[in-house]
């Protein structure tokens, strides 16, 4: 995934994608970081910006934090 190639992640996960309204893409996700988060936040919107995707919430978490994410654990 194109998310997954942006320099510092070291993993996606709880990616949704849908459209709102018609020409109204919205996505969230998780990506955790390779521990070099100072631009994951902005390159992660970028690219899915560069996708039609202008309305997206990314959360960003520290190197082995998926164990504790709720989509993971089944919380």
């Amino acid at each position: 995934s194109a998310l997954a190639a942006v320099d510092g992640v070291a993993e996606v996960h709880d990616l949704h994608v849908w459209t709102l309204v018609p020409g109204t893409d919205m996505a969230t996700a998780h990506v955790i970081t390779d521990g070099r988060s100072d631009r994951v936040l902005d390159d992660a919107r970028a690219v899915l910006a560069a996708r039609g995707v202008h309305h997206a919430t990314v959360q960003v978490e520290p190197p082995g934090t998926a164990r504790d994410c709720p989509a993971e654990t089944g919380l």
